[in-house]
């Protein structure tokens, strides 16, 4: 994933900071040190600064400032202590802790004390925007940490605050990229990351290169899948329908047969890979049923009825990692069906992952009507992960 710029720096004015006690001269070098930043000329800003705070040590905007002065000439200690003294005059100063975060990655690669960081600040953040810019900034740390699972998360909670903002759409598309495998998801990412951003951002042309590639791979798989594969159509219809009609009279062996020789025909009748899964399932035969609905799969990628009927009877055959597997896909397709969410949480909890499963947990609350009968109790079991 890349390294996205997300410091919030904000332009603080002059009467937010004339604060607290100090002479007419303090009061002097505040200002003239808030019009060196404003001006970019962070050495006069830091000077001016370091005078006022002299006299003014109870002002959380002046040590804010001095600490994005000190960030922006490179002196990261300086910055350190000014951000914490920031924090120690007022707790809630979440941009302190947020830059806090940011330097903790980027100087240090702490990425805990980072993620802790952004995590704090996440709690005290009412924006949509700025929610976005740090479920973003805590993606990236989860990439870093090898966790992709929570990373696609992050991004997909940015996405649902801010579907504006063009930087997780970027890292989503890359992440889909280059740890999952997912060309046609990837692709849909980077063109609308390229919808939204600036053709001089710079990531915009790394983008346009992604497309490209994504594209022509796509298509490549594509004439191949059509060279190699043989389809007869006709005899394929034949047969699902002899399929269809045995398995209306609950002849499910012999419905099985018919969709099988429909597949065989046309390797790509998703009616009838998706029939013969049916059938299988009808049989209580789940093992048959569950290759049976991931085969299907593979044939329409956004078939929703057999991703959750292939994930019940992972779940069902404990069989948690090809579950995830397919919830990650499924996920992918379609970010915006809760339920997968919520099979999420439960194969995390069954894999003893519960910090992940929280998580998980936590967002499929989010999605919930308030009045939802099953609210009470999910949300009581979702809090009690942290204890597990």
């Amino acid at each position: 994933m890349t390294r996205f710029n997300v410091f919030l720096m904000m332009t603080v004015a002059i009467g937010t900071l004339i604060c607290g006690c100090g002479s007419d001269s303090a009061q002097s070098s505040l200002e003239k040190g808030i019009s060196a930043f404003d001006k970019k000329n962070y050495s006069a800003a830091i000077e001016c600064l370091d005078l006022a705070a002299k006299e003014i040590n109870d002002s959380a905007p002046l040590y804010y400032t001095l600490g994005l002065s000190h960030l922006n000439l490179g002196d990261m200690k300086k910055a350190l202590a000014a951000f914490n003294k920031t924090i120690d005059i007022d707790p809630a100063h979440y941009e302190s802790i947020i830059c806090l975060g940011q330097i903790a990655y980027h100087e240090n690669n702490d990425l805990a004390i980072s993620q802790e960081c952004f995590e704090t600040a996440l709690k005290m953040v009412t924006d949509a925007h700025k929610k976005a810019v740090l479920y973003t900034s805590m993606a990236i740390v989860e990439s870093g940490l090898k966790n992709d699972g929570l990373a696609r998360l992050y991004l997909i909670q940015a996405l649902s605050c801010d579907r504006s903002y063009a930087p997780a759409f970027y890292n989503l598309g890359s992440l889909y990229k280059d740890k999952f495998g997912y060309k046609e998801e990837a692709l849909k990412c980077f063109k609308q990351y390229a919808q939204l951003a600036d053709k001089d951002e710079n990531h915009y042309v790394k983008a346009e290169k992604n497309m490209e590639r994504l594209n022509l791979n796509i298509e490549r798989l594509a004439s191949s899948r059509q060279a190699t594969v043989k389809r007869d159509t006709v005899t394929a219809s034949e047969n699902l329908g002899n399929g269809v009609v045995y398995q209306s009279q609950k002849k499910y062996l012999d419905a099985i047969k018919f969709y099988d020789a429909a597949l065989a025909a046309d390797p790509l009748a998703f009616s009838a890979a998706y029939g013969k899964a049916m059938a299988y399932q009808k049989l209580n035969r789940s093992r048959e049923a569950f290759a049976a609905f991931k085969a299907a799969i593979e044939i329409n990628h956004d078939h929703q009825d057999s991703y959750i009927r292939a994930v019940k009877l992972a779940m069902q055959l404990k069989r948690f990692s090809d579950a995830t597997t397919l919830l990650d896909r499924a996920i992918a397709r379609n970010p915006s069906y809760s339920s997968y969410y919520d099979f999420m949480t439960r194969i995390l909890y069954e894999q003893s992952r519960y910090a992940e499963a929280k998580k998980y947990g936590e967002y499929y609350l989010s999605l919930l009507e308030p009045g939802d009968k099953d609210r009470a109790a999910y949300e009581k079991w979702v809090k009690s992960l942290s204890e597990s």
